[in-house]
């Protein structure tokens, strides 16, 4: 392997499944409407995963919002 790659590799920080939902929900919640539709279906492809659900917990968060001040 090259030291190269090694470097890079090592740089790679760890991250619990925990972790990695807290900044996928960050993400999803600075997303565009258009971009949070984009997701839920690029997720709703993958099988049963936490991702899913935290798109879907922001959708259903923004419906209810835009319902609500109808």
């Amino acid at each position: 392997m090259s030291p190269r790659l090694c470097a890079e590799l090592a740089a790679i920080r760890p991250v619990t499944v925990a972790e990695a939902c807290t900044e996928y929900a960050a993400n999803v919640h600075a997303m565009t409407d258009e971009q949070l539709a984009r997701e839920v279906a690029r997720v709703e492809a993958l099988p049963g995963c936490e991702f899913r659900r935290l798109a879907n917990a922001e959708a259903d968060e923004r419906h209810a919002q835009m319902e609500a001040t109808r």
